[in-house]
């Protein structure tokens, strides 16, 4: 009975490890049959309808057993799902800190405390900019060579610099560039944005906004010479003054103005004191108080409709004079104008339309005429009586931020 018992024993024994032994050869061999089967594009032969294979008559297509595909496809997958099914492995701490740590939707520099109605309406103060508004005014005439030449230096520097000095070429450049300008000229901008540094007080809750102090606020403005294209900045290998293309400005306003406030939501005024405050915290304590300061950025908003010639500003730099009228001001946090703390619009100013060096106003039947323009520096003691400042009003000069 015994040695029934270990014969059976001995045989069921064998029969599990033929078995296992199959299972294990079905999952090696199969695939590697059907790997060999199956040739590459490469290595594939080239069918011949002309040639007819010789088989044997009893020879029979070979066919994979359905059972066995299956055992192959649960060999292949087992291990995956087993896998699948393991619990994840603990974080470790940092891991586990790295994943804690917020990750912000947007950037600090895509960040706007409120949407700007403006953006984009109004073009900036640069040196080119002015040059396309000197010929949307009719400051120059068509026929002036030079005039045209400038213009080509300020706005197509490689051209310039590539043919100037070849007599034929830049003759048909110059009569291209003169077409262009006369094809295009009216559809240049006359809506200019300008901003200037001021600095904010403490917040008046009564009110709900910010005073501007420390001398930064517009009392009474009419007439002002707005600045920040440097002079001493080279454009196409230049630097000083270009001829009748003035870099900066004399802005005259239709009427004084004054902006000594600015009226600022609480919840927009708090995210800008915070702010504020960050920006001090790395430095040692005692000098915090003198490097904490509330310096924000006033946009003018203006649309020039009249040229009077040039003056010298009290720098000694040639500034153009120009008409305005102003639209508006807006409040940024910073220089760049991507977050706007306060907006204000001023009533609408009668449409303004330059035609055939008149300026014509919406409200007025009578057009008056664009004074000649004076292209020679002028002292800025003897300028126009037009330019004293009204009574009441004053002149002041405020540096602008670059505009290129």
């Amino acid at each position: 009975m015994l040695l029934t018992q270990k014969t059976y024993t001995v045989g069921m024994t064998r029969q599990i490890f033929f078995s296992a032994l199959v299972v294990w050869l079905l999952c090696v061999l199969v695939p590697l049959h059907g790997a060999k089967a199956q040739p590459s594009p490469e290595t594939a032969p080239i069918e011949n309808p002309s040639i007819t294979p010789i088989l044997s008559p009893d020879a029979a297509p070979v066919e994979t057993p359905a059972p066995v595909l299956q055992r192959v496809q649960a060999c292949l997958t087992e291990p995956q799902a087993r896998t699948a099914s393991e619990p994840d492995a603990p974080l470790s701490a940092e891991q586990q800190a790295l994943d804690d740590i917020p990750v912000p939707e947007k950037t600090d520099a895509d960040v706007t405390v409120m949407e700007d109605p403006f953006a984009g309406e109004f073009v900036k103060g640069t040196p080119a900019n002015l040059s396309k508004l000197y010929w949307y005014l009719r400051v120059f005439d068509l026929d002036d060579d030079r005039a045209v030449d400038n213009y080509m230096l300020i706005n197509e520097c490689d051209m310039y610099q590539r043919y100037i000095h070849d007599d034929f070429e830049w003759t048909k450049i110059r009569n291209a560039a003169r077409e262009v300008l006369r094809r295009e000229r009216d559809e240049y901008s006359n809506r200019f944005e300008f901003i200037l540094p001021v600095r904010l007080g403490r917040y008046d809750t009564e009110k709900g906004g910010f005073h501007l102090v420390d001398r930064t606020a517009f009392e009474n403005i009419r007439r002002m010479e707005i600045t920040g294209n440097s002079i001493s900045r080279e454009i196409c290998g230049r630097n000083g003054e270009i001829k009748d293309y003035p870099r900066n400005l004399m802005l005259i306003l239709q009427k004084p103005f004054s902006y000594d406030f600015a009226k600022v939501d609480e919840h927009v005024a708090q995210a800008y004191i915070i702010r504020k405050q960050k920006e001090v915290l790395d430095l040692e304590y005692d000098s915090r108080e003198s490097r904490y300061n509330r310096i924000a950025y006033v946009r003018l908003r203006v649309t020039l409709s009249e040229y009077q010639g040039n003056v010298k500003g009290q720098d000694g730099s040639i500034l153009s004079i120009l008409h305005g009228t102003l639209e508006g001001t807006d409040m940024f946090e910073d220089p760049f104008g991507k977050m706007l703390l306060s907006t204000t619009t001023y009533e609408a100013a009668p449409a303004v339309v330059v035609e055939d060096g008149m300026t014509v106003n919406a409200t007025s039947p009578a057009p008056a005429p664009v004074p000649e323009a004076v292209h020679a520096p002028m002292p800025a003691d003897n300028a126009p009586q037009s330019l004293q400042p009204d009574e009441g009003a004053a002149a002041e000069t405020r540096p602008a931020l670059p505009a290129q």
